[in-house]
């Protein structure tokens, strides 16, 4: 088996970069857990690798391995992200893994097609449950799967056996990080606990914490989990160089004219950029600053890619200026077509000279999965562990000379400095606790350290550490609460009970909850209920499911809590809500996918804000209408639109 994994590597890697190539040590010693999982000599492997060190190939090799080898020890994959954000590059990844080892007659065209990964990001007309050899999926899809609030209808043991038949790998578990730590302590309290129960489990980053380790090791027991850290001197990547601007924020213009300067020396020496910015807001910006200038000095050089179809003849016909715009509040059809540049230029380079600049500008969606190597990073200041994943973009091609720049949190608002979007991201203690960290340790901010898993695993400890010291209470509480039902998940059957559903539904996985916004690609002025009710199901009729969901957006609501105020806050987009006469709103929203039947929750104007009397959770999880947004461009995406701010009880459920 040992020996057709290191065939089975040989053939995909040599495929995807054009060389032949052996295996890094961390692989290999991957590739020998595997079989320790697949035995039960262990329940966890957690594997420490720097970005571009192969993460992706030392667990999936393994996993397709045993298929060329016809001896299967564990049947079924599930590769889960902590974000939808890429999901579709994944799968692109793995579908050219199969592809490879077709075209090499190591796998029969019959048995690769049942191999071929299906994606499950919470919104499928006709979801598989997680039932397919190989699943792509959230850990919100595999997490709730198993609590059997997402399963087949009166079948929850289907789902259940899906995920214990199953290899279960954990990727970039850093970007799952709220600034109160919750979602970072329930997650190894459900690692250890479905590993308990035999599920074996691989978790992959760059910047995993001493404390986050300790825990999943607590639930199993520490002879029970595998720590695999890759050692810096046998990565072949190039050389980053990082400087930082000093200060405590950066105006826009000034973050604009640094950054034009930066691509306009790139761009005549054709070397690609990427910048990553910490808000939509700002990337939208400075990206349509960055676009005026390539399109004023390139002119019939020049294009936007939108999608990946037709990279390869746009650089024939000598289009070799390229400009992309990457963020999380594109529709759900342009980022999966967005996502497969990358993988289409990195095919250009393989097969012959590179004769392009790429440009990138985007958000820290960039921080996960996307696989290229760029000579100049720029980066908005960001806690250290999302600051490194961002710089890592870089330099990540052997004998590729690199260079990071890190920004101030960039600030609009001239007259004053301290009003800066970046603190709706990240609370205002951990950006100061970033400058600080920058301060202190930017001499350190080279390839030798960002390459070094025990300076990584130090940053993500020091950062852990400085976010524990500020525990809330009620924080505190949710996760003992959180913890007692991951535990109770293992005893209680996943019935279809409703005691069974009334303990599940009171689990999170994170603080924040998620609507699916749809802009409506119609104008529709009704003032009357009826009338507008009838008008948007007509506008639906006419959409089949498919492009429903794939023209919406994925969107994060955050609940503010005030202990001293009767009401929740939240923020939604302003043409989420639809104006009736007498200072009346509704939100429209789809109860089912498959009806196409429209809902509403019912609004009263309250000065510059709404007040809801009824649960606005009924919306969580659920498709909302949105009216035609001004100026709303689907490639560009959601990203000039005003929010409102909308009071709701406190209702007991949210606490």
């Amino acid at each position: 088996m040992a020996d057709r994994i290191i065939e089975v590597f040989r053939t995909i890697v040599e495929k995807r970069i054009g060389a032949y190539c052996d295996p890094y040590a961390h692989q290999v010693k991957m590739f020998e857990a595997f079989k320790k999982l697949a035995e039960g000599e262990k329940d966890v492997v957690v594997l420490l690798a720097p970005c571009g060190s192969g993460k992706t190939e030392a667990t999936v090799v393994p996993y397709l391995a045993q298929y060329v080898e016809q001896k299967v020890l564990i049947p079924k994959m599930i590769y889960a992200t902590p974000t939808q954000t890429l999901l579709y590059n994944m799968r692109e990844r793995i579908s050219n893994y199969l592809k490879t080892l077709r075209d090499s007659k190591l796998l029969d065209e019959e048995l690769s097609k049942k191999l071929e990964p299906e994606i499950e990001h919470g919104l499928d007309i006709d979801p598989s449950y997680l039932i397919p050899r190989v699943t792509i999926s959230t850990y919100d899809v595999l997490i709730y799967a198993w609590m059997a609030r997402r399963t087949i209808p009166n079948r929850p043991f289907t789902t259940r056996g899906a995920i214990l038949s199953s290899l279960v790998v954990f990727d970039e578990e850093h970007l799952i990080q709220d600034q109160y730590l919750y979602s970072q302590k329930i997650l190894p309290k459900f690692i250890g606990t479905i590993a308990k129960v035999g599920v074996p489990v691989v978790v992959v980053s760059a910047t995993l914490s001493d404390q986050w380790i300790n825990a999943v090791k607590s639930v199993v027991g520490d002879d029970r989990v595998e720590v695999i850290e890759a050692t810096n001197n046998s990565i072949n990547v190039g050389n980053l160089e990082v400087k930082t601007k000093d200060g405590d924020s950066l105006i826009l213009d000034d973050a604009i004219n640094i950054i034009k300067k930066v691509v306009s020396e790139a761009v005549e020496s054709r070397e690609d950029v990427l910048v990553v910015l910490n808000t939509v807001e700002v990337a939208k910006r400075i990206y349509d600053e960055v676009k005026g200038l390539l399109e004023n000095s390139y002119k019939d050089k020049f294009v936007v890619l939108v999608n990946a179809d037709d990279v390869r003849h746009l650089i024939q016909q000598n289009k070799n200026v390229l400009l992309c715009f990457l963020h999380g509040k594109l529709s759900m059809i342009v980022r999966k077509s967005r996502e497969k540049v990358f993988e289409a230029l990195k095919s250009l380079r393989k097969d012959g000279e590179k004769t392009w600049s790429l440009v990138v500008v985007a958000t820290q969606v960039a921080e996960v999965g996307l696989d290229y190597s760029f000579d100049v990073v720029i980066t908005e200041l960001a806690p250290p562990t999302a600051m490194i994943q961002r710089l890592m973009r870089g330099g990540r091609i052997k004998h590729q000379k690199a260079r990071g720049i890190v920004l101030p949190p960039i600030t609009i608002n001239k007259s004053d400095k301290e009003d800066i979007p970046s603190h709706y991201v990240y609370s205002k203690d951990l950006m100061k606790y970033s400058l600080d960290w920058i301060r202190k340790e930017k001499q350190k901010l080279s390839t030798s350290n960002l390459m070094n898993i025990s300076f990584l695993k130090k940053v993500a400890s020091d950062e852990y550490d400085h976010i524990a010291q500020h525990e809330k209470d009620w924080v505190k509480n949710l996760v003992d609460k959180a913890a007692k039902i991951i535990e109770t998940s293992c005893y209680l059957p996943p019935l279809i009970t409703s005691t069974h559903i009334k303990v599940m539904e009171r689990f999170k996985l994170r603080l924040d909850e998620y609507v699916v916004l749809h802009p409506v690609q119609k104008d529709i002025t009704s003032d009357n209920l009826e009338d507008l009710k009838h008008d948007l199901t007509n506008y639906l009729e006419d959409l089949k499911p498919m492009e429903i969901i794939g023209r919406s957006i994925r969107y994060s609501i955050v609940i503010h809590k005030d202990d001293k105020a009767e009401n929740y806050r939240v923020r939604l987009p302003e043409v989420a809500i639809w104006p009736l006469p007498n200072g009346v709103g509704i939100i429209p929203y789809l109860k089912s996918l498959r009806t196409k039947e429209v809902s509403y929750l019912k609004l009263v104007r309250n000065g510059k804000t709404w007040k809801i009397d009824e649960p606005l959770y009924i919306l969580f999880g659920k498709i909302v209408l949105l009216r035609k947004p001004h100026n709303y461009v689907e490639e560009v995406g959601l990203v000039e639109v005003e929010n409102v701010e909308i009071l709701m009880p406190r209702y007991r459920e949210l606490r």
